[in-house]
């Protein structure tokens, strides 16, 4: 699954989110690791900072990133039952 994120500044430092509470209470478990990711793009421009999980919530800081350019982050994650997949974001960078 690849959805999209809000546009970033090349200079800011914003917060986002890979959201796993739906599937983890679908299939009545837990998550047991999770591994972030930018799988596509550019450059080496996007910075994956600070990641942490609370309850299926997994957060992270993007820094950085060329303008005009899109990065692809992915957040491969295995559950306790033994379910593991990837969830996909496109992060655009825009001069703001």
């Amino acid at each position: 699954m690849n959805s999209a994120w809000p546009v970033k500044d090349p200079d800011s430092r914003v917060p986002r989110w890979f959201d796993l509470r739906e599937v983890i209470a679908e299939r009545a478990t837990t998550l047991v690791s999770f591994e972030l990711a930018v799988d596509d793009g550019p450059d080496a421009g996007l910075q994956i900072e600070d990641p942490a999980e609370s309850g299926g919530l997994i957060s992270l800081w993007l820094e950085d990133g060329t303008a005009e350019q899109t990065y692809v982050v992915r957040c491969r994650f295995v559950l306790a039952d033994g379910f593991r997949d990837d969830i996909s974001r496109s992060q655009t960078i825009v001069q703001l």
